[in-house]
């Protein structure tokens, strides 16, 4: 049977992040010029998650400063981004004062749910809540993960998984919800965390029916993700409540209902 398009997108997507780890092991000049990296690492990524122009907009202009990029929900949303992403040199240690960059361009800027940071190399999002606060959602690392757990989690992010919204696409068929009940995605779980530690970890919240940490089929090594299925709705909920965005070995954990298959068209 052929691929879906969204398996050859997610595949594509793969294959864009090995190129762009070859590029930061290779190329030291990439690292010193925000140009450069951003030409070189960020630009491409971002297209190959399916922003390109014009629903990938460099150099958005607001009221407090030119953000690099702002990401569009569709075409027809010109001058409504849903995001905005601020580029770094990758030899830049992203700091609480490039975060705070960010999160100001994002002020007072209606329809702008999630904001992005990225030196090429260590991309962090977050979504944006009441009150100025902000949910830690997605930190990858190109140069210390494997290019396929990479992938998976930017493509949840960028699909919908995290309520990202944008251009229609479905999740690789063996990252999808099976329907079962009160069962929980559980993103950003460090590669050392094994299914008897997140047990533990959500029976704080209530009763665990379950767990399950995918591994990749070549190497073996967990995905960096996983699914908890809890007893019923109110341990569910408490779950959730409890751990996204909790703190294990310096990750933030991010936790949500998993969300059924969707039909393919």
């Amino acid at each position: 049977m052929p691929p879906s398009n969204a398996d050859a997108d997610f595949d594509g997507l793969v294959g864009v992040i090995e190129m762009l780890q070859e590029r930061i092991k290779s190329d030291a000049v990439i690292g010193r010029n925000e140009t450069r990296t951003r030409d070189a690492l960020i630009t491409p990524l971002l297209k190959a998650l399916g922003w390109e122009t014009p629903v990938l907009v460099p150099e958005y202009q607001t009221r407090h400063g030119i953000a690099d990029y702002a990401l569009l929900k569709s075409s027809e949303a010109v001058g409504r981004p849903i995001a905005l992403v601020e580029a770094k040199r990758m030899n830049d240690y992203l700091n609480e004062e490039h975060r705070n960059q960010v999160f100001d361009y994002a002020r007072d800027r209606e329809g702008v749910e999630y904001v992005g940071l990225t030196n090429g190399d260590i991309w962090k999002f977050y979504q944006l809540i009441e009150q100025g606060q902000r949910q830690p959602i997605l930190e990858v690392s190109l140069r210390d993960e494997p290019a396929h757990t990479c992938a998976e989690q930017l493509w949840r992010f960028r699909r919908g998984e995290q309520g990202f919204t944008g251009p229609d696409g479905s999740l690789p068929s063996d990252q999808e919800s099976t329907g079962e009940p009160n069962r929980l995605f559980v993103g950003n779980i460090p590669f050392r965390m094994t299914q008897d530690e997140l047990h533990d970890l959500f029976s704080q919240a209530g009763a665990v029916v379950s767990v399950h940490i995918p591994t990749d089929r070549e190497t073996g090594r967990p995905r960096g993700f996983g699914f908890v299925q809890m007893e019923d709705d109110v341990s569910k909920e408490q779950a959730v409540q409890m751990f996204n965005g909790y703190s294990v070995s310096g990750r933030a954990l991010v936790v949500n209902e998993a969300r059924p298959r969707e039909p393919r068209f």
